[in-house]
C-alpha cells in the first residue's frame, strides 16, 4: 500500500522523495564498507555518534533486508548490528529492495509538476527522456514537452540546457513569452521549435502548454500537475 504525504512515496515501511530513500525514523542506507570501517574490529567515534542517533540500527538492518527477532536487540542495537556486518548480512542490498526504491523514485517523479522538477533537470530528464539505467527512451514521451521558469531566470536555464545537451538526440528551444521562458524537450526538432514559436501566443491567451499531458485552465486551482496515464488532471 503507497500513499503521498508532503510530496512523499511510503510504501512497505519505506519513504521516498526528492532522490532519497529512507527506512523508519527517516534513516538513510549507510555503505557496508563505512559500516564496517566505522564499526569493525572496535567501534569509532563516528561510529558511536551514529548508533547513538533514534532508529539507526533498525533503519540500516531494514535497508538490507536483515531479519531478526526481537530478543536479539538490546540498547540501541550495537552488538546486534556487529554480528549482522560480521556474517556478512549487510554486504548487499537485496534486490527486491532495490526494485521498490527504483519503482518509488519513479512514482515520486511521476507526482510532482515540471515546474516543481525544472530546478532539477537530471529528474525531468529521467521522468520523460531516460529508461531506468539512464539511457535514451524515445518511446517514454513522444510529444515535446516545456518547462517554465521565470523571464530572468539565466543560470538555472543555462544549467538546464548544459543537462539536455548531454542526451543525445534530445533537441530543446527556448521561447519568452509575457510571463515565463519555456525550454521545449523532444525527440523531434520539427515539433520542438514549432512548439516553441507557438509559445508566447498561447501564453498571452491564457494556455501554458507545459506538459503533454496537460490541458491548461487558469481557473483550475490544481493546474501545473500532469496525470500518470496521460489523462489531463480535472479541476
Amino acid at each position: 500500500m503507497s500513499f503521498y504525504t508532503r510530496d512523499r512515496i511510503t510504501r512497505d515501511d519505506f519513504t521516498s522523495e526528492y532522490g532519497r530513500f529512507y527506512a523508519k525514523n527517516d534513516v538513510e542506507r549507510v555503505t557496508s564498507a563505512r559500516l564496517k570501517a566505522m564499526l569493525l574490529p572496535k567501534m569509532t567515534y563516528e561510529g558511536g555518534q551514529m548508533v547513538q542517533r533514534w532508529g539507526f540500527v533498525r533503519g540500516q538492518l531494514q535497508h538490507y533486508g536483515v531479519q531478526f527477532d526481537e530478543s536479539q536487540f538490546s540498547g540501541n542495537g550495537t552488538l546486534l548490528l556487529k554480528k549482522m556486518l560480521q556474517a556478512g548480512k549487510l554486504d548487499e542490498v537485496p534486490e527486491h529492495i532495490q526494485i521498490l526504491k527504483a519503482q518509488m523514485h519513479s512514482d515520486w517523479l511521476e507526482s510532482q509538476s515540471e515546474e516543481q522538477l525544472s530546478g532539477h533537470p537530471e529528474w525531468v530528464l529521467e521522468k520523460y527522456f531516460l529508461d531506468r539505467s539512464g539511457k535514451p527512451d524515445r518511446k517514454k514521451t513522444t510529444t515535446p514537452i516545456g518547462i517554465p521558469y521565470p523571464c530572468d531566470s539565466n543560470h538555472r536555464t543555462s544549467q538546464f540546457r548544459e543537462a539536455v545537451a548531454k542526451v543525445s538526440g534530445l533537441h530543446n528551444a527556448t521561447e519568452h513569452g509575457s510571463k515565463t521562458q519555456t525550454i521545449f524537450l523532444g525527440w523531434s526538432k520539427k515539433d520542438v521549435d514549432k512548439a516553441a514559436k507557438e509559445h508566447a501566443g498561447k501564453e498571452a491567451q491564457g494556455f501554458r502548454p507545459i506538459s503533454p499531458f496537460l490541458v491548461w485552465n487558469p481557473g483550475c486551482a490544481g493546474v501545473g500537475r500532469s496525470t500518470k496515464h496521460g489523462k489531463p488532471r480535472s479541476c
